[in-house]
């Protein structure tokens, strides 16, 4: 008989899947077990996390999404590292819409990030519907439903829906997956960068070392024009993770070198 410590994971997909094509793919810097006595990730999947290593986490990925397809079911320490790891790739996509040089590039990152999120949030969700009160997986969940919106359609049928499981999560990168709809919502439905600039400076003055809300908050003023406020705070990334994807990624086109 399986312990309580094992899920069903079958993909139960929840409404907010509902009419999402399937297809074949941020990351925070620690991952957080929230089982009573939960044992640690493994270093490899740490490392690739902090490191935000884009082959490895795809890597690690699917590793673990074959090996849940394989099992139907899954210990809930490692959906949560499933979460984390399809949360890493999806956000290296998403960035790479935002900085494509031209629509062939954009159409391809969109493309991947659709893939990951359509074949993990089913998994996700599932572990929600046995545990509703699961603060990592409200977290991971309830961003990758951010990431499925693809136009104001989705947004009307999906973000609703992310709003109320990142809402449920206590984790601060919850708190910053919800200052991120400031800055990719269209302005008539409530996107204002400077919105989005106070509450990530907010989260912050809570977290001063979450990296990945510096990151994030730099790519922000970097939208808003402020070079100098975008430098400070990418350069404040770097500091805490040298490996910061938008610490590096942005800096380098602000003319700034990003630490080695």
């Amino acid at each position: 008989m399986r312990s309580a410590a094992w899920l069903s994971a079958a993909p139960v997909v929840g409404a907010a899947l509902a009419g999402c094509s399937s297809a074949g793919v941020g990351a925070a810097a620690e991952i957080r077990v929230l089982d009573a006595g939960g044992r640690s990730v493994d270093a490899d999947v740490q490392a690739a996390l902090r490191d935000y290593d884009l082959a490895r986490l795809q890597g690690l990925w699917r590793e673990r999404l074959d090996r849940l397809e394989a099992a139907g079911w899954i210990e809930r320490a490692e959906l949560h590292t499933f979460g984390r790891l399809a949360h890493g790739v999806a956000d290296h996509w998403k960035l790479r819409e935002t900085l494509a040089a031209d629509a062939a590039d954009r159409k391809q990152a969109t493309t991947r990030r659709l893939a990951v999120v359509d074949a993990s949030l089913p998994h996700l969700l599932a572990g929600l519907e046995a545990d509703p009160h699961d603060g990592e997986l409200a977290f991971t969940a309830g961003e990758l439903l951010a990431f499925r919106i693809d136009g104001v359609v989705s947004g009307l049928r999906l973000g609703p829906e992310s709003e109320a499981w990142l809402r449920r999560s206590p984790l601060p990168e919850a708190r910053l997956a919800l200052a991120k709809r400031f800055y990719y919502l269209p302005a008539g439905f409530g996107g204002d960068l400077e919105r989005c600039e106070r509450e990530l400076l907010a989260l912050l003055a809570e977290h001063p070392d979450l990296e990945p809300a510096w990151g994030f908050l730099g790519q922000v003023r970097v939208a808003a024009g402020d070079r100098s406020g975008a430098v400070d705070a990418l350069e404040r990334a770097c500091d805490l993770n040298p490996r910061s994807l938008r610490g590096r990624a942005f800096l380098d086109p602000l003319g700034v070198e990003a630490a080695p």
